[in-house]
């Protein structure tokens, strides 16, 4: 795939995306939700998650 292929994937994907985003915030404001993403924390204690990991700050190097 050359480059400008691949940037122009990257854009469309992008702008799928937020048209997506946009569709959506639209249908939560008039009372339809998105239900097929579960929270975080509802996920861990479902599982029964005993252990979380410790945040970590690193450094990059670019």
């Amino acid at each position: 795939m050359s480059d400008r292929t691949a940037a122009y994937e990257a854009v469309r994907s992008f702008s799928r995306a937020r048209r997506r985003a946009s569709l959506l915030s639209l249908l939560r404001a008039f009372g339809r939700s998105d239900d097929s993403l579960l929270a975080y924390e509802d996920v861990r204690r479902r599982l029964h998650a005993v252990e979380g990991s410790a945040p970590v700050l690193e450094d990059v190097p670019i």
